[in-house]
């Protein structure tokens, strides 16, 4: 069995705000209501008019515009969607019905959500072990979604995307794609949380353990996390060969959207380095998830 996983391609999109404020129907003020009460909590209406006001269903078809469904619909097993932040005042109760109809899909599919802002990478990382299990699985679509009006109690006090936008990756059971998946696993809070967790040494044995040389690879990870604050201190105190270690930044913004944005980047525009070690931390909490990327296999062109 085929134990390659590669992405075939990526898109991502922002949608722009509305010019206008819609009001939300009823239906979902209530909801929104009911909601609050069970937590004893005050809901304040006003957070429902602020930021893009989309559905997952506009966010998904203002990227979809853009592609070509019918090739990105074809031999498809496998869907999944993944989100951090709740959908605005829907017209459909769920969007991957929706988009099984839309693209004329005939697969299985499921969502993953309420796992915090490392939505992406979890499914990623669900969809690696998903397709590695079954042998009639070979190519998956990954969708997802975030936008950005957010119900908030009164007052205020919760990460709020900037943007509202969807990102779409194909991925293959296979090492034909510009994108080799070669390592990728979710870290616990409660891991991280040990008095004896290490960034550095996490780094050095991950970078050991997949035979990776420390000028072989690059890090993006956010300046204002936990984990990059954490590295730093441990690098200052005790040098290391992760001194050599070329470090990049990822946006410093409230989203579960920067996997999307970076892989539509590093598709496009592959990295000097052959691989790229993505670091992308939870923003309510202090679990992670990192993922190993080789751009540098056989099938690939670095000429595209």
């Amino acid at each position: 069995m085929n134990t390659h996983i590669s992405l075939d391609s990526c898109a991502f999109k922002v949608s722009s705000n509305y010019d206008e404020r819609k009001k939300p129907r009823d239906r979902y003020i209530e909801y929104q209501q009911d909601l609050y009460k069970i937590a004893n909590a005050t809901f304040d209406e006003s957070t429902l008019l602020k930021g893009g006001q989309y559905s997952y269903t506009e966010l998904a078809n203002d990227l979809l515009n853009d592609l070509d469904r019918k090739a990105l619909g074809q031999d498809v097993d496998l869907m999944v969607v993944s989100y951090w932040t709740p959908e605005f005042d829907p017209d459909y109760s769920a969007l991957g019905p929706y988009l099984h109809n839309t693209l004329g899909l005939q697969c299985k599919s499921f969502d993953v959500c309420d796992c915090g802002s490392v939505c992406t990478l979890t499914a990623l990382s669900v969809i690696r072990d998903y397709m590695l299990a079954d042998e009639s699985i070979n190519e998956t679509l990954l969708v997802g979604l975030e936008q950005n009006t957010i119900p908030l109690p009164n007052p205020e006090h919760a990460p709020v995307p900037l943007e509202s936008g969807c990102g779409i990756v194909k991925i293959r059971k296979d090492d034909s794609g510009p994108v080799l998946l070669k390592h990728i696993e979710i870290i616990n809070e409660h891991q991280v949380a040990q008095n004896d967790f290490n960034p550095q040494i996490y780094l050095q044995n991950l970078l050991k353990n997949q035979a990776v040389g420390i000028d072989e690879v690059a890090l993006w990870v956010r300046k204002d996390s936990y984990f990059y604050r954490a590295l730093c201190h441990h690098m200052h105190k005790n040098p290391s060969m992760l001194d050599k270690l070329e470090i990049n930044f990822l946006r410093c913004n409230y989203s579960s959207m920067n996997v999307f944005r970076w892989l539509a980047d590093q598709v496009n525009y592959p990295s000097a380095k052959p691989h790229a070690l993505l670091i992308e931390e939870d923003l309510e909490s202090l679990e992670f998830g990192s993922v190993l990327f080789n751009f540098d296999h056989t099938n690939y062109d670095h000429t595209q």
